[in-house]
């Protein structure tokens, strides 16, 4: 028997000699959409997993890596104009990927303050945080482009999600309350299907988004609703349990809030725990090939699950013997893959085969 601890550690140490020279990690392209990365991303999560692993073993090379990659998250060349974390180098969509690239490095620069006992990673984490400009009327947070320039609401769900998840450890008022606020409105925001499955993109923001290309498509004849709705909800089920694991982290500090008591989320928990989700994954490119299901699922259960003790534990192995097995595989992105190991760290210490 193996448990998630060994786990992790095994996969720092293998990881730690792979530290570049200037403190990144290598970086991969964003799985099935072929995105060239930075080394942010990938960076960010290894950070974590090191820091993971210092705290397992109290070894001090663990905690010398963690170093090693916030000093190279915070660096000109990753914040160019001081304003976002520069993530993604395609030339067609925004260099700071959405508000889910900044979420994945302000976490981890959250971690490195708490590790290495310095404000400066916070500080920054937190000022990079508040430079996005949040609409309070709808809740939600504009995307911010490195440089400088505010662009429009995020419309992708777990983006929004998992940008107030990483702000949840911020100490800071203004934070908490965009935060509430953004709690307050979820569950008009969050658009949940018939089945319980979370629809990927926040509709009404979406909607308004996509209208000039809807009509330039129905003009010449290619819009075809159905289509573009079943490649949606094919996404969503592959994305399920990422957002359910971000909102796990969000319940850890709003947890008396009325949001988990809403029928959007018991439905989507009903889902999320329910074979529908189990048979939507199968051959989901989205699924355990890209988003580790496997390693998110335990969190989830341990957070949201009202099962016994021993029975949280036996589904979790479940779980993460599934992912271990998806990950033997051959892989388009094993880089980005590789590095996601990092979202086990919040987990409770499962045994498994």
């Amino acid at each position: 028997m193996k448990n998630i601890h060994q786990l992790i550690v095994k996969n720092a140490k293998q990881a730690e000699k792979k530290i570049r020279k200037d403190g990144s990690m290598s970086p991969g392209h964003n799985g099935p959409y072929k995105d060239k990365e930075t080394p942010v991303r990938n960076t960010s999560h290894w950070l974590i997993t090191f820091s993971k692993a210092y705290k397992i073993t109290k070894e001090k090379k663990y905690r010398l890596a963690v170093k090693k990659l916030a000093d190279y998250l915070i660096t000109i060349s990753v914040r160019p104009h001081q304003a976002s974390f520069h993530h993604r180098l395609s030339s067609k969509k925004d260099k700071c990927n959405g508000l889910i690239g900044q979420a994945w490095t302000i976490e981890a620069l959250v971690e490195a303050g708490k590790v290495l006992k310095n404000s400066k990673y916070v500080k920054l984490a937190t000022e990079v945080f508040l430079n996005h400009k949040f609409t309070a009327e709808l809740g939600l947070w504009h995307r911010l482009e490195i440089n400088g320039k505010t662009l429009s609401i995020d419309a992708t769900l777990n983006h929004q999600i998992w940008f107030a998840a990483s702000g949840t450890s911020l100490k800071n008022k203004a934070v908490q309350s965009q935060i509430r606020i953004f709690m307050n409105k979820l569950s008009s925001n969050m658009t949940i299907l018939d089945n319980g499955l979370i629809f990927h993109p926040i509709v009404s923001v979406w909607q308004k988004q996509t209208f000039f290309f809807r009509m330039k498509t129905i003009i010449f004849g290619n819009y075809d609703k159905d289509k573009i709705n079943e490649k949606l909800i094919y996404k969503s089920a592959g994305y399920h349990a990422f957002n359910m694991y971000s909102l796990a982290i969000l319940k850890t500090n709003f947890f008396k809030h009325k949001f988990w008591n809403s029928n959007n989320f018991k439905l989507a928990l009903k889902y999320c725990f329910g074979n529908k989700h189990k048979e939507d994954l199968v051959g989901n490119m989205y699924g355990f090939p890209y988003n580790p299901i496997g390693f998110e699922m335990p969190l989830i259960i341990q957070t949201f699950s009202d099962l016994k003790r021993k029975n949280h534990e036996k589904l979790s192995a479940t779980w993460i013997n599934q992912q271990i097995k998806s990950n033997l595989k051959p892989n388009e992105d094993l880089e980005t893959l590789t590095a996601r190991i990092y979202e086990l760290t919040r987990s409770p210490n499962v045994s498994f085969k």
